[in-house]
C-alpha cells in the first residue's frame, strides 16, 4: 500500500538546482508526486513505498545540492492521491514571498556537464549554478535573466 507525505523546505533552496535534485531523488527512490517553488521555499508532494519516502527525506537532508542551505524542513503524512510519475511544476505566488535567494555563483561542474551533454541537447539550461539575476520570487526561469540576456 502506498504512503504519501507533503514536505516544505525553507532556506536557500531556489535558484540552486533544488527542484531538479528533488526530481532525480524521487525517481531514484521510485516515488510519484511533484515539486514546485513557493513563496516560502520548495513544496514537495511524494507518494510511494514507506521505505522510499524515508530514504528520500534522509538523502535530501544529508546530500542537498552544493549551493543549497536547508534551514527548516516540515514533513507531514497525507492521504495518497494515486499519482503516477514525478513532475516539476510551475512556480506559484499567492502571498508575500519570504524565500531566501543565493548570491550569484560560478558555474559548477555538474552544470557544465549538462550544458555540453549531447544526450540532453543545448535546449536545457544548467540547473545548479547557472549565473542569473533574479527579478521576482518564487524563483523560476521566467523570473530571471541569464548572463547572456543581460548584455
Amino acid at each position: 500500500m502506498a504512503s504519501a507525505c507533503s514536505i516544505r523546505v525553507r532556506g536557500v533552496v531556489q535558484g540552486v538546482g533544488f527542484r531538479p535534485f528533488v526530481y532525480r531523488l524521487a525517481r531514484a527512490n521510485t516515488l510519484g508526486g511533484w515539486v514546485l517553488n513557493g513563496e516560502e521555499g520548495v513544496e514537495i508532494y511524494l507518494e510511494g513505498a514507506e521505505q522510499g519516502l524515508q530514504a528520500f527525506v534522509r538523502q535530501m537532508k544529508m546530500q542537498p545540492p552544493p549551493a543549497a542551505r536547508i534551514a527548516e524542513m516540515e514533513v507531514q503524512e497525507v492521504a495518497p492521491l494515486g499519482v503516477n510519475g514525478f513532475t516539476i511544476r510551475e512556480s506559484h505566488r499567492r502571498m508575500r514571498p519570504t524565500v531566501r535567494i543565493s548570491p550569484d555563483l560560478p558555474v559548477c561542474e555538474d552544470c557544465l556537464e549538462e550544458l555540453f551533454d549531447p544526450a540532453i541537447g543545448a535546449t536545457v539550461i544548467p540547473t545548479s549554478t547557472a549565473p542569473t539575476a533574479v527579478r521576482a520570487t518564487p524563483w523560476s526561469w521566467a523570473c530571471l535573466m541569464t548572463a547572456a540576456t543581460r548584455r
